[in-house]
């Protein structure tokens, strides 16, 4: 692997972790 490819999916990761954060900052506020 490239260090582009790695790049690639070192963005997708920090990605997914932070939409996995914004997801739980969004339902922690709902009543259940």
């Amino acid at each position: 692997m490239s260090w582009q490819d790695l790049a690639v999916v070192a963005c997708m990761f920090i990605f997914a972790m932070v939409l996995a954060a914004a997801g739980q900052l969004w339902l922690l506020p709902l009543p259940f």
